[in-house]
């Protein structure tokens, strides 16, 4: 069993309830900046708002790439062996073969919209010289993506490019959530991920200490705020009004409430039943009792937030439901069903993403989304399942869900005992001028209607190593014959994913590496700690 790193959990648990008021405070305030818009709020044109996504989708690329490049040139630098002598296992090297397949297969459906924005090949630096510094480097770059699609969700105009970049931003946050662990960091540093905008990454990640140089073209810009999001014509009659937009809003926070009262109650429940020593005696370190508390205070305070933010519009919040948590009577049913409540989180949060109005709104559940994909892989790799701590539930991608069906699986588990009222149905947002079947950027009037969210089905074993030399210097129109649902990652079977690297049940008694820098990306202090870890190496 492995407590290599206990003192240090409860240092942070100590730190994390001292400042948990301060926390839900700050997240019910950010939650509250965004206003009510009102009839006479500029809505920008339709050519700048494609032209917008188009920035978008190159900026993602850029970071893609650079993900991939790094772990296809280091998987083919280092070995098992080399993985072993480091103290890691070949389970943790098959997660990294597995972690490359997800980048490599972003990359290949950014590029089916966009070309990089770049004239001629990026070059990359890493410091990376042993088995220690690829996965420190590693997990910067996981938790520096995470930050990056949760500071970018709310630039995007179309709806489906939203849900598809809501379903990337939770696979790196699987990502990042195992290389913490595997690094002796914290998965899940705080409740809500740190939203870091496209200016931050660029300096960070492109600046003069980064990883990368590129020479960008002349007309790429970095995307911009989308304050508004103008779901029809202003002259057409059946616009939906402001105040039908906010309504919906609400609807998706009270949605949000019920969910995150259910995940709540059930920590409260399982932490109450079962003690430190119960986990022990179960085979489970002390490490994972203390991570279990951890997402319950980070559940209590999602819980909190959206009371707060609800009740500060004047709105009263859905009130929780009794539950029953009578089938829970061991801990590996406790694990089982905390598998299936994060993952069911994670689906409805991805799948809701283009359901918000609010800007703000939007990007608060993305940070939330990402935590919950945080919480779902800790869980998927102490309960040994066959997913795994690396992959969604389509690969590659993470799977959507919608309300009808969130409800309708909740309600199937027999954990709701009676409640006084369920969430409404809300609309997904939709865009008039987004009614054909093919998209076309520079044309207002098409976009694509289905959402990446199938993963491929053959993942390429290598990417090129380099930047593509021929880059147009205007915005790519991309054919209606590549812009479909994208071929990615394949599920991975169990034989790459459900191995534990221990033979104590549910314990990661191996796989810990202690890393050169000590900076922990996902917290408030996220652009000083990945400067400062940078200047480290």
């Amino acid at each position: 069993q492995c407590d290599c790193y206990n003192n240090s959990i409860k240092q942070q648990q100590s730190k994390h309830n001292n400042n948990m008021q301060s926390s839900i405070v700050l997240a019910t305030l950010l939650l509250l900046v965004a206003p009510f818009v009102s009839a006479a709020t500029y809505q920008p044109s339709l050519t700048t708002l494609n032209q917008n996504d188009i920035y978008v989708l190159q900026y993602a690329l850029l970071l893609e790439e650079l993900e991939a490049y790094f772990y296809t040139t280091y998987q083919a630098q280092f070995s098992v062996s080399d993985f072993i002598k480091a103290g890691l296992t070949a389970t943790d090297y098959s997660y990294f073969n597995l972690i490359r397949s997800h980048e490599q297969a972003h990359v290949r459906f950014l590029s089916q919209f966009v070309t990089p924005p770049t004239t001629g090949n990026c070059t990359y630096s890493f410091p990376v010289n042993n088995v220690q510094n690829y996965t420190a480097v590693a997990r910067l770059l996981e938790n520096t993506g995470v930050s990056a699609y949760d500071g970018a969700i709310n630039r995007i105009y179309n709806p489906v490019f939203q849900q598809a970049a809501a379903t990337i931003a939770t696979i790196e946050a699987r990502h990042a959530s195992y290389l913490n662990d595997l690094t002796n960091n914290i998965p899940f540093p705080d409740a809500f991920d740190i939203a870091l905008d496209p200016g931050t990454i660029r300096d960070v990640v492109f600046g003069t200490n980064g990883f990368a140089k590129c020479n960008f073209t002349a007309g790429f810009s970095l995307p911009n705020l989308i304050t508004v999001y103008p779901v029809q014509n202003a002259s057409d009659s059946s616009q939906p009004t402001p105040a039908t937009l906010n309504a919906n809003d609400v609807k998706v926070l009270q949605y949000a409430l019920f969910l995150e009262n259910l995940e709540a109650s059930f920590y409260e429940h399982v932490t109450s039943v079962f003690s430190e020593s119960d986990f022990n005696r179960s085979g489970y370190s002390s490490e994972v009792y203390n991570f279990i508390t951890l997402i319950r205070d980070h559940e209590n305070t999602h819980v909190e937030a959206l009371n707060n933010t609800l009740l500060g519009l004047s709105v009263t919040p859905i009130p929780p439901c009794i539950y029953n948590w009578s089938s829970i009577t061991s801990i590996e049913a406790a694990l089982d069903a905390a598998v299936a409540l994060e993952e069911t989180g994670v689906s409805a949060y991805d799948g809701a993403v283009n359901a918000i109005y609010s800007s703000t709104y939007k990007q608060i559940a993305a940070t939330i989304a990402t935590v919950e994909a945080r919480h779902a892989s800790f869980i998927n790799h102490i309960a040994n399942t066959t997913q795994g701590p690396i992959a969604g539930g389509n690969g590659a991608y993470d799977k959507t869900l919608n309300f009808t069906q969130v409800v309708g699986i909740v309600s199937s588990t027999g954990y709701l005992a009676s409640c006084p009222s369920l969430p409404q149905s809300f609309q997904v947002l939709t865009v008039k001028p987004y009614f054909n079947n093919t998209f076309n950027p520079s044309n207002s009037t098409a976009a694509p209607t289905v959402a990446p969210t199938v993963a491929p089905t053959v993942a390429p074993t290598t990417v090129p190593t380099t930047a593509p030399t021929t880059v147009p210097t205007a915005a790519p129109t991309p054919s209606a014959t590549t812009a479909g649902t994208p071929t990615v990652a394949p599920t991975p079977s169990a034989s790459t994913t459900g191995a534990s690297s221990t033979t104590t049940t549910g314990v990661v008694t191996s796989g810990r590496v202690t890393t050169t820098s000590g900076a922990a990306v996902a917290s408030a202090s996220v652009v000083v700690a990945i400067l400062a870890a940078i200047a480290a190496f």
